[in-house]
């Protein structure tokens, strides 16, 4: 929801400078800096969840049944 939020007010503020269609594009400019700023963040906080998962996946190979399931064995210790 927070991130809608942000995602809206974004948007307003950007309909806001283009109805000041004589003023320069800095703020458009840094708008657009700060929202890529905040996606680089975001990728970084997943990085290490996506490695995470991809260690717990090779620890369970396909046609196994579920009691010898590497993946909850793993989250079961």
């Amino acid at each position: 929801m927070k991130h809608c939020r942000s995602l809206l007010s974004e948007i307003r503020q950007l309909i806001d400078l283009r109805n000041s269609p004589e003023t320069t594009c800095n703020n458009v400019n840094a708008l657009v800096d700060r929202h890529n700023k905040q996606v680089d963040l975001r990728i970084e906080e997943l990085k290490a969840p996506n490695r995470q998962l991809k260690i717990l996946r090779r620890k369970c190979t396909t046609g196994r049944v579920v009691k010898d399931c590497g993946i909850l064995l793993e989250l079961s210790q």
